[in-house]
């Protein structure tokens, strides 16, 4: 009885998932985009693969990184031209500061679980393209 307004409901969520998903890739290709970010824990992994980036976490193992994996994500990070750390609210953010601070990057707070899921991509890929 109601599968004309689910079939409706499912359309236009297709709809919304393109659109967003072609604002996102105009966003990234620009020239001076990112293809590099760090994140404390790897929550952006699928966004990673679907848009071509490379995703480095600081999360080691599920704790805290060691001083040499410190080092070892600072030099990744130069390496690969990270200009962006994405921090999410529940995460200790002191290791991810103390990287931006040596490397002269953006801290930028996410909430990948965020009901304006939308909003919270588009703004992940307008961090990465400035």
């Amino acid at each position: 009885p109601n599968e004309a307004y689910y079939l409706a409901r499912y359309d236009s969520l297709c709809q919304r998932i393109q659109h967003t998903d072609s604002l996102i890739r105009r966003q990234l290709s620009a020239p001076k985009s990112a293809k590099a970010f760090m994140i404390y824990h790897p929550a952006l992994s699928y966004f990673a693969r679907d848009y071509g980036l490379h995703q480095i976490s600081i999360e080691e193992g599920g704790k805290e990184p060691s001083p040499a994996h410190l080092k070892e994500l600072i030099e990744t990070c130069r390496r690969d031209n990270a200009r962006v750390i994405f921090v999410q609210q529940e995460f200790d953010t002191r290791n991810a500061r103390l990287i931006a601070d040596e490397l002269g990057v953006t801290v930028v707070p996410i909430n990948p679980l965020s009901y304006e899921w939308r909003e919270e991509m588009i703004n992940v890929a307008n961090a990465l393209a400035k």
